[in-house]
């Protein structure tokens, strides 16, 4: 194994504090706040800092890297994953050995110090406490590190309960996989350190731990597990503080047993003053070998590093090797044949035999300075070995504080150590996107060129020809440029080689064997020839002085022209036609040359039309045209025209620029901007070069030191100083899923869509697919399932049923129609329209979705059609239905008489009702009741006869009758005529009609009823007043008059007048002659308030407001008069006066009996037009008639009824109010 210097340590754990730089937003992942339990404990990892969406770009590639040391890494045991810890950012990384990629990349909130794998899909990480981690890791092939996985978490100390606090300095695995060791400090007044050894599956799945440890004296700076995993090796740190501040160092190696935890052996790792650092075992067994640093003895201020194997049994030496360096780490190549020690300053890796003596040194960890690059420390080394058919089978990779790792294959056959991969670019000068496909060629630090595809993994990776030797400054790749399929990379030394697609350099151009380089510039490749225009400074002090531009072929290293000016030139850039080369010098000005000529010795200088004040990051051309583009740190932006010789458009930017591209899809410019003062902020701003307005923008961390755009899909590709790349594409929607792979650009819920039926995969959605491998346009009760019909509704099938018993289509042919409630046939999806009637027309769907027996209603009613009903007593029951389908106003009949039960009405202006429905629902006889008295004209239920239908007041009753108010007549005569004055005020309301009767003879006797004749006949009970005249007779000398009141019902009422002719002697033609009860107008005989004059009843106590009369009911049904004697008094006299008066009325009772029999015999007048039969009795009979039919109306077609008017029969239509038929006298 390996460990660490405590003063380094410490170093770097104080500047993870301070601020580094980092590719991604740095947020505080949801680890961060979950403290490790003292078990293993499963939860789901989640990554809460991958960079944003931003104004619709979203990151389809995302390859981070560190920012600072790799503290410690470990091959995965199939040797095709490699993890590293990143101590300053607290970070966990896994990469794909071959290609490149990132798996892993998570944030902890203390520093991650050591790391080894369980598996070959568990990694185990800890902190520089107590804490460990364990993270499931697969390469699905993403071009993003995960965003979620699988994680244990726990702590070491205390046998896995973490009962102490304390540091972890050392991490290891058995190579059976079977168990792990922790090894380090505990913070406890009473203990050295703690060995904790346990079943290594307790941090995959959970299993027992079956723990065990030890505590020895001495804390423990590493540990290692023997080969046969029954031994850890761990080195105890023995220090001993004086008072004068010195330290020396003693230290101490325990063995320990792995099943049980107890101590074995315990040895002293070397002489006085040995301060041991990391041990490991030797691959074959047996023995153990330890790196640990000592001071020189001739110079004790100086300290070396030594490896020394020793034999386990007794610890004797097998083989001691000075290293000049200090000493870091160690590891076996995994066939015992070499160890590989990382070193300090420079940091190298020394290979060392199995004899411990140094065979070689390699390595080029190093972090820019200025114009170069200066070595920097290794901190750790692991081993694997790969399968292959070559003996260059074996790999050896170290981690450095410049953040990088370098892979190795070692071919111990051959002795050929060559570089393999090389992972954390931790510088970025320059990229280049091929002309014709998706690759990008990135300058790399520490003299690599990598050339990455579209998903970020490693296409092709070449290295310096001195890459890994023993130089003083390391070069790092300062310009790249694409020819002839080729990544041709410039060295900041002056280097340049042809990258090809097989990881080698075709080619290679050395300037320092031409001219001295201070610094080189960059290379900007002629595309239709093979020459190349190059700019470096001549000058080793200051680089910014005596500038070079010169042309030459750099395949066969000839110069065909060189330009040297007073300041360097560094962008450059030929146009497109290769007819003009631009680049800026140091200051800002822009120069030109003709490069039109196909010689390139004719190429001139055209000088510099304008400049820039100070620095320009960006030189290029737009594409096909002369156009170009210049981006300075004044914040700049200058479009200038060739042709024209003038400036275009000025855009002024946010920032310092250092990277253009255009996006001819999207009508933008984009310039790469950061703040060069820091480099830790830098964003991308979008232009619209049309009005020069800033349309977008994308924020990052670090500058953009490269931008481009991909040939095949226009996506955006760039690498900020740090090297973490980004292919940004459009992903309107925000949804993580680019536009041209989202089915679904504009839908953020929704990507896929695999039968490409409109509808996404994503069945957890709203506008998810329901039926996902067959295409569909169903959208209301499921999506994207067959829809025969397109009515939105899915077809049924086996597992989705029809409505109502499922929620498909229950018609699947028919458009209109999708549900069915009520199972019924008809869909639920009524309609209709109103005809000129008001009766539905063209109704389809069901009126009725509840109700399986009803679907179409034509009046709208709300009642259906399809009218059943029982019979009870010939009473309908159980009606359903409409019984009148063609009215809106009714639905019911429940006398089944064809008027509905909703009886309704208005009034007319007579007070009558204007009638609908069936005013008495439980009668078939019985549906009219026009004057509102609840009377029907007929029954067949017994219920009272209306004798009077317009009449309110009265119904099957006789009425009170009397004859005209106020009735007068005067008689007289003059010497021709007999003279009648008569009138009244009004005649009773149920008056039919009144007649006047007269008779000539020469008797004071009334006639008898033969002897009268009628002179006027009445019909209106209004006032009236009138003068009759009739002939006399001769020799009949009185006149008698009869008035007859004659009622609608009932019996008649009359009253008579006797007259003489007086014959005039005094010659005057107009002589009056009174009737024989109108001699004296002021009379009031009966002293009823009414005087005889105006007393229709003089001789009896009557009421004023009867004319004098008395209020008479006849329920004898007789006709006559009323059987009173008006001539009756009260009986006040003697008794014989009341014997007298008996025999009296005896007498006038008989005479009265025999008139009321005569008058019943000749009232009847012959019929015409005032002619009206009398009354009957009437009686309803035992049973209910039946009712009478009729034709319909005349008007309306509706039904008619029999009503009595005025003693007549006649049809009546209650619907138009018409009178129909007259039927009779009653």
């Amino acid at each position: 194994m390996k460990c660490k210097s405590l003063l380094l340590v410490i170093v770097l754990i104080a500047s993870s504090q301070q601020l580094f730089f980092t590719a991604e937003t740095t947020q505080i992942s949801a680890l961060d706040e979950q403290q490790p339990m003292a078990q293993s404990v499963a939860s789901q990892w989640q990554m809460n800092d991958a960079p944003p969406i931003q104004s619709g770009w979203s990151a389809n590639t995302w390859q981070p890297d560190p920012k600072g040391a790799l503290w410690d890494l470990d091959f995965s045991p199939d040797a095709t994953k490699i993890a590293g810890v990143e101590i300053s950012d607290n970070r966990l990384f896994v990469w794909n050995v071959s290609d490149g990629r990132v798996l892993l990349w998570i944030h902890h909130s203390a520093s991650i110090v050591d790391v080894v794998w369980l598996s070959d899909e568990w990694v185990l990480v800890a902190d520089s406490g107590i804490n460990w981690y364990s993270y499931h890791v697969v390469d699905n092939g993403s071009s993003t590190p995960h965003t979620s996985t699988e994680m244990r978490s726990g702590q070491w100390s205390d046998s896995l309960t973490g009962t102490y606090n304390g540091y972890l300095w050392g991490l290891d695995a058995s190579l059976n996989h079977s168990k792990v060791a922790f090894c380090g400090n505990i913070n406890h007044l009473n203990m050295g350190g703690e060995i904790v050894i346990a079943d290594l599956f307790h941090f995959i799945d959970g299993s027992p731990a079956n723990a065990q440890h030890f505590l020895p004296q001495y804390w423990s700076v590493d540990c290692s597990i023997s080969p046969n995993g029954a031994t850890v090796a761990a080195i105890g740190r023995n220090l001993t503080t004086y008072s004068d501040g010195n330290v020396t160092y003693r230290d101490i190696v325990y063995g320990v047993e792995v099943a049980t935890g107890v101590l074995q052996w315990e040895r002293f790792v070397g002489g006085d003053n040995s301060s041991a650092w990391a041990v490991t075992w030797e691959p074959g067994g047996g023995s153990y070998t330890i790196a640990y640093n000592h001071p020189l003895p001739s110079q004790p201020n100086v300290w070396e590093g030594v490896a020394t194997a020793y034999a386990e049994v007794d610890g004797s030496v097998f083989w001691y090797s000075p290293i000049p360096q200090n000493v870091s780490s160690l590891r076996w190549l995994p066939d015992g044949s070499y160890l590989g020690v990382g070193l300090f300053d420079p940091g190298t890796i020394s290979f060392i035999n199995t004899a411990g003596q140094i065979q070689t040194n390699f390595g080029w960890h190093a972090v820019k300075s200025g114009s170069t690059s200066i070595p920097e420390d290794i901190t750790a080394i692991t081993t694997t070995s790969i399968p292959g058919s070559t003996t260059a089978n074996q790999l050896m990779a170290s981690a450095g504080r410049d953040g990088s790792i370098e892979i190795w294959t070692v071919d111990v056959t051959t002795f050929e150590i060559l570089p393999y991969r090389r992972l954390g670019p931790a510088h970025v000068r320059e990229i280049a996107v091929h002309p014709l496909f998706d690759l990008v060629a990135i300058a790399d630090s520490s003299g690599v060129v990598t050339v990455r595809s579209s998903n970020g993994s490693i296409e092709r990776q070449c290295f310096h020809p001195e890459y890994g030797q023993a130089v003083y400054e390391i070069p790092f790749a300062k310009s790249v440029d694409w020819f002839n399929d080729e990544a041709i990379v410039a060295f900041s030394d002056g280097v340049i080689i042809a990258c090809n697609e097989f990881n080698k350099w075709s080619w290679m151009f050395d300037l320092r064997d031409h001219k001295t380089v201070g610094a080189f510039g960059r290379i900007a490749m002629h595309q239709t020839s093979n020459y190349a225009a190059i700019s470096w400074s001549s000058n080793t002090l200051n680089t910014s002085l005596d500038g070079h531009v010169a042309i030459i072929e750099p395949m066969s290293g000839q110069f065909f022209n060189e330009w040297q000016y007073s300041e360097s030139h560094w962008t450059m850039a030929f146009n497109d036609f290769g007819t003009i080369l631009a680049s800026v010098g140091q200051t800002g000005g822009v120069r030109l040359w003709n490069t039109s000529d196909p010689n390139p010795q004719n190429w001139m200088d055209d000088g510099s039309p304008y400049s820039h004040s100070g620095y320009v990051g960006v030189t290029e051309w737009m594409p096909g045209v002369d156009l170009l583009i210049t981006a300075g740190w004044d914040k700049q932006l200058i479009m200038w025209d060739i042709q024209s010789q003038s400036q275009m458009r000025q855009i002024t930017l946010q920032n310092e620029a250092f990277a253009f591209t255009e996006l001819p899809n999207q009508g933008v410019v984009v310039v790469g901007t950061g703040n060069a003062g820091n480099s830790l902020s830098g964003q991308l701003e979008f232009y619209n070069p049309q009005n020069s307005t800033l349309v977008n923008s994308y924020q990052m961390n670090h500058i953009p030191r490269g931008l481009g755009i991909f040939p095949s899909d226009q996506s955006l590709v760039v690498v900020n100083h740090t090297g973490t790349m980004l292919v940004l594409k459009l992903d309107a929607d925000g949804d993580g899923w680019i536009d041209v792979d989202d089915d679904f650009p504009n839908d953020p819920t929704q990507h896929e869509d695999s039968d490409g039926d409109g509808w996404g995969d994503d069945q957890t959605q709203s506008n998810g697919d329901y039926c996902l491998n067959t295409q569909g346009s169903s959208y209301q009760d499921r999506n994207g399932c067959p829809d025969s019909d397109g009515d939105g509704y899915s077809d049924p099938d086996a597992t989705w049923l029809a409505h109502p018993l499922g929620a498909a289509d229950a018609f699947p042919n028919m458009a209109s129609q999708w549900h069915d409630t009520d199972g019924d046939g008809h869909g639920d999806e009524y309609s209709f329209t109103v005809g000129n009637d008001g009766l539905r027309v063209g109704e389809s769907g069901d009126a009725f979705i509840n109700d399986v027996a009803q679907y179409r209603d034509l009046d709208g009613d709300g009642c259906g059609d399809n009218y059943t009903h029982g019979d009870d007593n010939g009473l309908r029951i159980n009606e359903a239905g409409d019984a009148f389908i063609s009215d809106p106003t009714q639905c019911n009949d429940f006398d089944g008489d064809g008027y509905g039960d909703n009886y309704t009405f208005t009034l007319d202006t007579g007070g009558l009702r204007v009638e609908s429905g069936d005013a008495f629902p439980m009668d078939y006889m019985a549906w009219s009741d026009l004057d509102g008295d609840g009377c029907p004209t007929s029954s067949a239920t017994g219920l009272a006869i209306d004798l009077y239908p317009t009449d309110s007041e009265n119904c099957d009753e006789d009425l009170p009758f009397w004859l005209p108010v106020n009735l007068a007549i005067l008689i007289s005569n003059d010497a021709s005529l007999w003279h009648l004055d008569i009138s009244w005020d009004s005649a009773a309301d149920n008056t039919d009609i009144i007649r006047l009767e007269y008779a000539l003879n020469n008797e004071t006797i009334s006639p008898i009823d033969s002897d009268f004749s009628a002179i006027q006949v009445w019909t209106s009970i209004g006032a009236v007043s009138e003068i009759l005249t009739i002939n006399p007779e001769a020799g009949n000398n009185f006149i008698h008059l009869r008035l007859i009141g004659i009622p609608d019902d009932g019996d008649s009422i009359s009253r008579n007048w006797t007259s003489v002719w007086i014959v005039h002697t005094d010659g005057d033609n107009t002589t009056e002659n009174g009737s024989d009860n109108s001699t004296n107008n002021d009379l009031d005989s009966d002293d009823d308030g009414v005087i005889d004059s105006a007393d229709n009843c003089p001789n009896e106590f009557g009421t004023i407001a009867n004319q004098g009369c008395p209020i008479i009911y006849d329920t004898s049904n007789q006709t006559g008069n009323n059987g009173s004697n008006p001539e009756d008094e009260s009986m006040n006299t003697s008794t014989i006066w009341y014997v007298i008066i008996a025999v009296m009325l005896a007498g006038l009772a008989i005479l009265a009996i025999m008139a009321i029999r005569y008058n019943r015999r000749t009232d009847k007048l012959a019929e015409g037009v005032y002619s009206m039969a009398q009354p009957s009795s009437f009686a309803p009979p035992s049973t209910p008639p039946s009712p009478n039919m009729h034709l319909p109306c005349k008007e309306c077609g509706g039904f008619v009824q029999e009503v009595m008017h005025q003693g007549n029969l006649w049809t009546w239509c209650p619907s138009c109010r018409e009178w129909q038929d007259f039927l009779g006298k009653r």
